[in-house]
């Protein structure tokens, strides 16, 4: 499991306001019959990011 590092502010503290470091994503590969899939979904809000297909 892969957690985001928190920027820290000037007093120390973890900033909440502060953007994230990455955007962890699920890659996703399937085929059926000559068809093949390939996803990328945002892991946080379920969204396709892209998608090819290719038959």
């Amino acid at each position: 499991m892969i957690f985001p590092l928190r920027q820290l502010n000037d007093d120390g503290q973890a900033d909440s306001k502060a953007a994230p470091n990455f955007l962890p994503v699920y890659n996703v590969s399937c085929a059926v019959n000559q068809v093949k899939y390939n996803l990328r979904i945002d892991t946080v809000t379920d969204n396709v990011l892209s998608s090819r297909v290719k038959g």
